[in-house]
């Protein structure tokens, strides 16, 4: 199925009949800015191609061959001035993905888009992609910024022990070339639960009235439903609609009053990335200093064991919890603050 996106172009001028002789013209046509094909609706030949330039670049990728995926980066993006960059970024990715999976592991290709972008197009679209029919998470909506050249999406599955996490390669046409635009990472599942189970897990917590472990357990949920960065889907949009509806301010401070920690000093509560999946992050305003590992330790251990007295389930579904102290609240968002941080195992508490 093909579906045009939001804007339209109007088509070449030699498209719209003329009449010299003061006949009544017909309306100019309309091309869409852009169409979308997912999955089997992309001819066979195309989407082999696709699929296999996007496993490729993941085997370099995991490979830790970076240079290969410098010299297919499309042109636009490649400078001397941007390589140290790119490859930061690229090396960051791969360190993360080596560090949850295992070098035989697998990798399979999840989900592909094709973007056909009319030529001239050169402007930020929302593009609406519809998969099958029984699958409603199939549908992505798609922002993007579009320079009148093909674009493709994959979505490559690495199998891990913890997690299995994603990898959304981005392509772009150059001529007749496909060349990558991007990597990102996401996650597919964590600790073998996907999007939909943590999104019920959230649901019970929050009509029990537990803010806190509701907040975080949508946090997980919205992460492992979103497949890339300007991508939603349906699943994705309610899940960050419950999200946004959640405030777990007030009732993480009475939790933590007896600990210590008034609201005054609670910088916010997230999650972060590890090496076991997803951690709740707690920054905060310390009292003690930062070069004092022992008695941060001994705080953190105290906050976590006043959360976990107070919401059994997040030992349930979080392994570790981190804690992020600093001196003073960071409060500009241009300024680099001094911060540690100290990993708390619930199960020790």
């Amino acid at each position: 199925m093909l579906l045009a996106c939001q804007g339209k172009q109007p088509s070449p001028s030699g498209a719209v009949a003329s009449n010299t002789q003061g006949a009544p013209q017909r309306p100019a046509q309309k091309v869409p800015a852009a169409t979308c094909k997912m999955g089997d609706q992309v001819d066979p030949k195309t989407r082999a191609v696709l699929e296999g330039h996007a496993l490729r670049l993941v085997a370099a990728l995991r490979g830790g061959a970076l240079e290969p995926l410098w010299s297919d980066l499309h042109p636009d993006l490649r400078s001397d001035g941007a390589r140290p960059k790119i490859l930061a970024s690229l090396d960051q990715v791969a360190k993360a993905i080596t560090d949850v999976t295992t070098s035989d592991a697998e990798a399979k290709v999840r989900h592909m888009v094709l973007l056909e972008i009319a030529p001239g197009v050169d402007e930020r679209l929302k593009i609406e992609c519809a998969g099958a029919p029984n699958l409603p998470d199939d549908d992505w909506t798609i922002a993007t910024r579009v320079a009148g050249q093909d674009m493709a999406l994959v979505t490559v599955t690495v199998r891990g022990a913890a997690m299995d996490p994603t990898l959304l390669v981005r392509l772009r046409k150059s001529g007749d070339t496909w060349h990558l635009q991007g990597i990102e990472q996401g996650l597919a599942t964590l600790g073998g639960k996907d999007a939909r189970s943590y999104a019920e897990a959230a649901r019970a917590q929050a009509e029990a009235g537990r803010a806190v472990p509701a907040y975080l357990l949508y946090g997980v949920a919205q992460t492992l439903a979103a497949p890339g960065r300007g991508v939603s889907t349906p699943s994705s949009r309610q899940i960050g609609q419950a999200l946004s509806a959640l405030d777990p301010k007030a009732a993480l401070a009475e939790i933590l009053a007896p600990a210590g920690l008034e609201q005054a000093r609670i910088v916010g509560l997230g999650l972060t990335r590890s090496t076991a999946g997803l951690a709740p992050r707690l920054r905060y305003v310390t009292r003690r200093s930062l070069e004092d590992g022992a008695a941060l330790r001994a705080e953190a251990v105290g906050l976590a064991r006043a959360l976990i007295r107070a919401e059994p389930a997040l030992a349930k579904h979080f392994g570790t919890m981190i804690f992020e102290a600093y001196a003073k609240p960071p409060s500009d968002p241009q300024q680099a603050y001094d911060a540690a941080r100290t990993v708390v195992a619930l199960a020790d508490i």
